[in-house]
């Protein structure tokens, strides 16, 4: 199955790996779909999934998930998370970020994992791959994961370095409703001698591969209540409804109607108390006084962008940083709840004080954040504290409390919207006036960083869209026949005379076995 890459790939840091990243792709797809006829063999069931292999080392499992395919591939695209799905997996990490682009639902990262060895025989392993999440039709979406090199991640001692020849995900579009059909295949070279390599790499290979097991778990406590588990660390401040759900007390979907109708009196233009505190670059800033522990602020900006689009920016933990300058790391703990337009989840995450006080700690915050289509063309990205097991304080930061926090995107037509956003919360710890003030400046800044995020993806689609067409539209012009289609990467030279990178040495033949 061809796959022709986006637009914004050929234009990002991940352009180099185009090549490898095509191959890898097409790849995925041929062994997502091949049969008996091509070697592969049903081997048995484990737990949910159904495990077929062609080889000791090369294996694809299938399950239902119930969640539909973009939070599927949220969850298994989230390199931080893959200690979660496999017991054999000590360590893993995103490395660098190479591309990131909503409107062409491309993500470009390179990763690094660790395995652990159960035999006296062999050594851990440990893996330096190149990750790309994509998307194909007809709603399919896809992650797929193949070994290269980086400088930040040399081999080290007491790991022997692994090869990821090919390994992916393809979740397309299930029988019922809000669910995914997902295909979870993995090819890998253990290395080491002959020996460890069959062994360790056929128990390895099938112990990632049934890790769709832990996937597909994931989202089936959603409809199990898991609310009643989380502890409320906040309070309401704006909906005059103050005596109710306050902090310490477990919350269920009534709680989280009367936390979103708080978030959206913040937003009202109409309520009072508040006061214009700053401006930046024409983004007004208004802060309300809850008293000297509570940092109270709010803005609003209108963004030349589509609602949906800014509301999956906001909404997704793992883009903050395309954003916010403060975010130093996050993630997803857990989902919580997905039922009809809302969903829940509880996410960790920390932000920078040390960068503008060097004295003063970091902070974090642990919280459940709602994402909601409010009505049609209005999205809610509501976030409030909350106490979790799973989440417990952290060396080197000061746990802090979200009040309330949050953006409600309004669309204005297709391709703008207005995004209001509030923040009220506390720090902890002794924070000086002084310090309060400028941080009360500077936690609005974050709508400004939406709106460059989506300026530099029109810039970036204007640079490489065909002459005399508008972004995103495409002429239909006539090719010579085997001729790669303008705007979409070939062999040759670039437009600044340098040489085009030659296709990587993925050597994927020994995965094809010959019919018959």
């Amino acid at each position: 199955m061809p796959w022709i890459p986006p637009s914004a790939l050929l234009s990002s840091r991940a352009r180099d790996h185009v090549p490898g990243i095509k191959l890898a792709v097409e790849q995925l797809l041929e062994l997502s779909t091949a049969g008996e006829a091509e070697g592969w063999r049903f081997v048995e069931e484990v737990g949910s999934v159904s495990v077929s292999k062609l080889d000791g080392t090369c294996m694809r499992g299938t399950t239902a998930v119930m969640a539909p395919p973009e939070r599927v591939q949220m969850a298994v695209q989230d390199l931080s998370n893959l200690v979660h799905y496999s017991d054999l997996c000590s360590q893993s990490e995103a490395v660098d970020q190479l591309c990131d682009d909503y409107q062409d639902s491309i993500l470009v990262q390179i990763g690094y994992m660790q395995l652990k060895s159960s035999s006296l025989f062999a050594s851990d392993r440990d893996f330096v791959f190149l990750q790309c999440s994509f998307a194909l039709e007809h709603g399919v979406k896809g992650v797929v994961r193949y070994s290269v090199t980086h400088d930040k991640k040399p081999e080290i001692p007491g790991y022997s370095r692994g090869t990821i020849l090919v390994s992916g995900y393809v979740i397309s579009p299930g029988q019922v409703g809000q669910s995914s059909h997902v295909l979870h295949l993995l090819s890998q070279d253990m290395g080491g001698n002959l020996f460890t390599n069959s062994a360790f790499g056929a128990q390895s290979t099938s112990e990632q591969v049934c890790a769709l097991n832990s996937v597909r778990a994931r989202f089936e406590g959603e409809s199990q209540g898991e609310l009643s588990s989380l502890t409320s660390r906040s309070k309401n401040l704006f909906s005059g409804k103050q005596d109710l759900h306050l902090s310490g007390k477990e919350l269920d979907e009534s709680v989280i109607q009367v936390w979103v109708a708080d978030l959206l009196q913040a937003v009202n233009k109409s309520s009072g108390g508040w006061s214009q505190c700053s401006t930046r670059d024409g983004l007004i800033v208004e802060s309300k006084d809850f008293g000297s522990t509570v940092l109270c602020v709010r803005t609003c900006r209108t963004i030349s962008a589509p609602a949906s689009q800014v509301f999956e920016l906001v909404g997704d933990i793992a883009r903050t940083a395309q954003y916010d300058p403060s975010f130093v790391g996050g993630r997803t703990v857990r989902s919580v709840l997905h039922k009809g337009s809302t969903t829940m989840m509880v996410n960790w995450s920390a932000c920078s004080l040390s960068q503008i006080f060097p004295l003063f700690s970091d902070r974090d915050f642990c919280y459940l954040q709602v994402n909601q289509l409010a009505s049609a063309g209005s999205y809610v990205v509501l976030c409030r504290s909350v106490e979790d097991d799973e989440v417990p304080r952290k060396s080197g930061f000061i746990r802090g409390t979200i009040q309330t926090s949050g953006f409600v995107i309004q669309e204005i037509s297709g391709e703008e919207c207005e995004v209001s956003y509030v923040c009220a919360l506390e720090l902890g710890g002794m924070i000086p006036k002084l310090m309060s003030d400028v941080l009360t400046k500077e936690l609005p800044i974050k709508v400004l960083g939406v709106e460059e995020y989506f300026k530099r993806t029109l810039e970036r689609k204007l640079e490489t869209s065909p002459p005399n067409t508008v972004a995103g539209e495409h002429e239909t012009t006539d090719q010579q026949p085997g001729a790669a289609p303008e705007g979409t990467w070939s062999p040759g030279p670039r437009s600044d005379g340098s040489k085009s990178p030659t296709v990587p040495s993925l050597d994927l033949s020994k995965l094809k076995k010959k019919k018959g």
